[in-house]
């Protein structure tokens, strides 16, 4: 396995190097990164996958197509009529509104969000259907055309989607929980059972809302981060080599971790009520460790990594669902907020025609 780490022993103030360590005790820099075994065979069992509990899944559930934006055009309807009730602009009979029109107001906010939500997902898997479709048709032989929307150069880690998703649940659980809350505590309800049900979920939602901050602050800290490729795609059973750079650096840093992994997601009924959710299980994974101590700072060169490809493994496939697809990880060990990095990263089988671009 290759990593390459170029290293300077010169001063802190020094520029154009990737990744500086500082010399102490006599040891040997660069550092030998660690190799960490495979925690499977690209080959194995379904019953060796690890499941990857609180990783943000890329595909919903197991809806999408014109007959979901179908099913939300009546939940939107509904949701925005009783906010204009609330609203007063459609006039109603007061004695037959049992709640305050501020209570209706969030009941009605939360059918206009999942009425827009239906309809959202559902036209955007049309939409990605038709594309695949006609992809397959122009290029038979090179499956990434037709499965992802990549630029063939660089991706930037996914931060800042998973901070949308983390805000928007937020925003809809905050809502939900609304009229729950006034039905428990102001409702003159008195239920103790009532108020420790809302309590648990109020509870859940302080979580999500202490997670999201530890997102943001980590993303204010650290900024965005890139991968550059230097072949497009990487192919099974060839090497992956990559660049990664900070805008704004990660500082002091004790290990740098990097992880290379496949990921399957699946639709699993669980709960009492049967509810179907989406469930990622890591199927393959390689791991390469930098010891340090060292300092990554912005403007710094940036630091080349390699990993070789099984042969054996599974393409991605990104545009059916449930997807399947591969994702670099970088950890580095700071003071504070660790810095953490995910990317999604092309890997494919190649086909007897195809020439990958090289960078």
């Amino acid at each position: 396995m290759e990593l390459v780490v170029p290293v300077t022993h010169d001063l802190p103030e020094a520029r154009g190097d990737t990744l500086m360590v500082q010399p102490s005790d006599r040891e040997t820099f660069p550092p030998t990164p660690r190799e960490t075994p495979s925690d499977g065979a690209p080959g194995s069992s379904q019953s060796d996958w690890k499941e990857l509990h609180g990783h943000t899944a890329r595909g919903s559930t197991n809806i999408g197509g014109w007959g979901t934006v179908v099913v939300g055009i009546p939940f939107a309807a509904i949701g925005t009529f009783a906010i204009l009730i609330a609203a007063d602009v459609v006039p109603s009979d007061e004695y037959q509104i049992h709640v305050p029109h501020w209570v209706l107001g969030c009941f009605g906010s939360i059918f206009v969000f999942t009425g827009c939500f239906m309809i959202v997902t559902g036209w955007l898997a049309a939409r990605r259907r038709s594309r695949l479709k006609r992809a397959s048709q122009r290029h038979n032989t090179d499956s990434w055309i037709a499965d992802y929307a990549w630029d063939q150069s660089k991706i930037s880690s996914s931060e800042r989607r998973s901070l949308i998703h983390m805000c928007s649940g937020i925003v809809f659980v905050g809502v939900f929980l609304v009229p729950f809350n006034w039905w428990a505590f102001q409702a003159n309800q008195h239920e103790l059972l009532l108020i420790a049900v809302v309590g648990v979920f109020d509870v859940l939602l302080v979580g999500m809302i202490y997670k999201s901050a530890y997102m943001l602050t980590r993303h204010f800290k650290y900024g965005v981060s890139q991968l550059n490729f230097t072949t497009f795609p990487f192919f099974l059973g060839e090497t992956l080599t990559a660049d990664f750079s900070n805008s704004v650096g990660i500082g002091a840093c004790q290990t740098i971790t990097i992880e290379l992994r496949c990921i399957q997601e699946r639709y699993e009924v669980r709960g009492r009520d049967d509810s179907q959710s989406v469930v990622c299980y890591k199927t393959y994974d390689d791991t390469q460790t930098i010891d340090g101590p060292g300092t990554y700072r912005s403007g710094d060169a940036p630091l080349r990594f390699s990993f070789p490809l099984p042969d054996d493994a599974q393409e991605t496939d990104l545009a059916t669902r449930p997807p399947r697809y591969w994702e670099l990880e970088i950890v580095a060990e700071t003071a504070g907020i660790d810095f953490k990095a995910i990317f999604l990263v092309p890997v494919y089988r190649r086909c007897s025609t195809t020439t990958p671009a090289r960078r």
